[in-house]
């Protein structure tokens, strides 16, 4: 037979702690929030996209660089509405938006090219700038619109229909130029 040791129950008690501390250690390290799905929204993705004090830093001291020009159409009188915009092509820029912004020229804008077209959700967290939001399908017809949103807010601004494509422009711009649905957005990426 055996000898019985007396220091085993407590070497035990230590192996077991140490197992539970490493384990909650490798627990603590996992991005948990990419496992979690709040549906195809924009804030989900912003969720999952954190915005660190540097691109914060950032985004307070840029200054508008439009990188291309769009037309909108209006249907009803064929006039022609041209927006300098910067591009929102992957999942960091689509999530950082115009946040932290201070000012946009008028005929400015960001133009986001979503990844996949379906019903859209906007907000404007961290948002200083009142805007509209166009919301734009496949075929570049205004979809719908959400016009002169509060700025910080979190309440969803949701398109009345699938968009590809959705434009941020300076609030009242929409009615200053009588935008409609089914107005066109014209433009060319690269």
């Amino acid at each position: 037979m055996g000898r019985k040791n007396k220091h085993q129950p407590k070497r035990n008690w230590m192996v077991g702690f140490l197992l539970f501390a490493m384990v909650a250690f490798i627990a603590s390290q996992i991005p948990w929030n990419k496992f979690k799905s709040k549906g195809n929204d924009r804030v989900s993705t912003e969720a999952n996209t954190k915005v660190n004090s540097q691109s914060k830093s950032n985004s307070l001291n840029k200054t508008f660089n439009p990188v291309t020009t769009i037309n909108i159409i209006k249907q009803s009188s064929n006039d022609s509405i041209k927006v300098d915009v910067e591009l929102a092509l992957n999942k960091q820029d689509i999530a950082r938006g115009l946040m932290y912004r201070k000012s946009m020229p008028d005929h400015g804008g960001m133009l986001f090219v979503m990844p996949i077209n379906e019903p859209q959700n906007f907000w404007m967290k961290n948002t200083y700038l009142p805007l509209d939001i166009i919301f734009i399908d496949t075929e570049k017809k205004i979809v719908s619109m959400g016009k002169n949103t509060t700025p910080l807010s979190e309440k969803q601004v949701p398109s009345e229909g699938a968009a590809k494509y959705v434009l941020e422009v300076n609030a009242g711009f929409a009615d200053a130029y009588g935008l409609k649905k089914g107005d066109i957005v014209d433009f060319h990426l690269n």
